[in-house]
């Protein structure tokens, strides 16, 4: 017989940080739409005879994880992060196609350097756990901003930036554990 307290629903919260081993201080995303969907894909070798129709073995030669949302407040902060830009926020004065004059913030981008590493960060899910009212820690150790999306100004919804962090292997950590961390409580 199944556990119903086995049952996940409902939101959680998306975090972004320094890459080193503390969690502590990191920068809450905000609002999400649409949830947080953490993907694992494989890329596999089938050993195949003349003897079976089917492959015999299959062995896999890499893997990719990927997480993905929508970030529903559309910040200079969450754009920076979404898109990967590596340049600093700062204050700017500028004035718009009527002339009308403004201060406020500035983010340049375009044109990286062709050498130019995309900034990387730890990922940090935190949720629901399998259980009454615990919490799911996924910690993901290395990403970048590596798929882009569009971002739409429409009178029928609203505007969210789609986000795409790959995450990288940690080559220092042990094998197993060189992307990622779930961690229940209990």
């Amino acid at each position: 017989m199944g556990n119903a307290a086995n049952v996940l629903i409902g939101a959680g919260n998306l975090y972004y940080g320094d890459k080193g081993e503390v969690i502590t201080g990191f920068s809450d995303v905000g609002y999400t739409r649409d949830g947080v969907t953490l993907e694992r894909s494989g890329n596999f070798y089938d050993v195949n005879v003349d003897q079976e129709f089917s492959p015999v073995q299959t062995h896999m030669t890499g893997e990719r994880m990927v997480v993905r949302t929508n970030l529903a407040e559309v910040t200079m902060q969450n754009l920076k992060l979404a898109w990967g830009f590596s340049d600093t926020i700062t204050t700017s004065d500028f004035s718009d196609v009527d002339g009308n004059a403004y201060s406020g913030k500035s983010l340049q981008f375009g044109g990286p350097d062709l050498h130019q590493d995309l900034p990387e960060y730890a990922i940090v899910f935190k949720g629901k756990a399998p259980g009454t009212n615990k919490t799911r820690l996924i910690r993901m150790h290395r990403c970048v901003a590596a798929e882009f999306g569009a971002l739409v100004h429409s009178k029928t919804g609203e505007t969210v930036i789609p986000a795409a962090f790959v995450c990288l292997a940690e080559s220092s950590r042990s094998v197993n554990k060189r992307v990622g961390v779930i961690m229940d409580e209990t």
